[in-house]
């Protein structure tokens, strides 16, 4: 019996929470239970989003009181949003390029208060026709 050993690869990854006001990164273990963790889930989407792909809970819009985290006038995204860079030859996901990352810092400055729940202000980013142009030209 042949026993092969898994490697877990770390990526350099952001993730927007809407109760925080800002995005964040960080390196995690390329692992489904990784994205699990963070979104607080069981099923993942992956979806790209200026050129960057978006990992989301699958079921997100199917939750009580789900919370918006990015809108533009094309999309909705609701709950834990990560973002990761491309993928590889094999599918595998890769660390953010430095073009993801002023990206990621441009919408960093569109992060609003969409709402108050209990006095408690709720985060998105909201993205305006103007400024989805001008981020889509930046990372064209």
């Amino acid at each position: 019996m042949v026993v092969q050993k898994v490697i877990e690869k770390s990526i350099e990854i952001a993730f927007f929470n809407s109760e925080c006001n800002h995005i964040q990164f960080a390196r995690v273990s390329d692992v489904l239970k990784t994205y699990y963790d963070l979104i607080g889930c069981d099923t993942i989407d992956i979806t790209t989003l200026y050129g960057m792909n978006v990992i989301v809970d699958d079921n997100g819009l199917y939750r009580e009181n789900y919370r918006i985290a990015y809108i533009n006038t094309d999309i909705m995204l609701v709950g834990v949003i990560v973002f990761a860079g491309c993928t590889d030859s094999d599918g595998n996901l890769t660390s953010l390029s430095e073009k993801n990352i002023l990206c990621l810092k441009e919408l960093d400055k569109l992060v609003r208060v969409h709402c108050y729940v209990r006095g408690v202000p709720l985060y998105s980013i909201v993205v305006n026709n103007i400024d989805d142009r001008r981020i889509y030209r930046m990372v064209g």
